[in-house]
């Protein structure tokens, strides 16, 4: 993928031992969703948080006031990716 031009790749469920190898032999950077440590970045679904600056799109329907939830869960996010306790081992295959 990365000789045809690929400029990252996702990786979701993919075990940690798999990551860690792509990483170690590619040039572009691995994105995860539940694939290990070892990724170059962790992914959030951005609809949500698009959605919290914006307000609701057209095609939906508001169905209660979640953003400072969504906040505050991003900051606990944030500062588990930062302090290296997320992913921890029981997050990944």
């Amino acid at each position: 993928m990365q000789d045809a031009g690929a400029f990252s790749i996702v990786f979701e469920m993919v075990p940690a031992a798999t990551t860690r190898a792509a990483v170690n032999q590619l040039n572009i950077p691995i994105i995860g969703i539940g694939a290990g440590p070892d990724a170059a970045g962790r992914s959030w679904c951005g609809l949500i948080w698009q959605v919290c600056k914006t307000g609701k799109p057209s095609f939906a329907q508001v169905f209660g006031q979640v953003g400072a939830e969504l906040k505050h869960a991003a900051q606990n996010y944030r500062d588990a990716v930062v302090n290296r306790t997320f992913p921890a081992p029981e997050n990944y295959p």
